[in-house]
């Protein structure tokens, strides 16, 4: 629907893209966990440290891995 936009929804396009997509993101975390975090701009920027330290967790045990079969060969 944005990308109709003349001039600007070609730019606008990606980056409401990715903004819908953390904030689709950071719903799931939210419905994903038991406990709900404060509320307004703090509860904002909890639920964003929560999904990135889940992100550099899943990273971190993906190099791991990968590091532990490259040594094994």
């Amino acid at each position: 629907m944005i990308g109709l936009v003349p001039f600007l929804g070609v730019i606008l396009a990606p980056l409401l893209s990715a903004i819908a997509a953390l904030l689709g993101g950071l719903a799931g975390a939210r419905l994903d966990r038991a406990q709900v975090p404060g509320q307004g701009w703090i509860g904002a920027v909890q639920e964003v440290i929560i999904v990135s330290r889940k992100l550099f967790e899943l990273l971190a045990s993906i190099f791991i891995a990968l590091k532990d079969k490259k040594k094994d060969q």
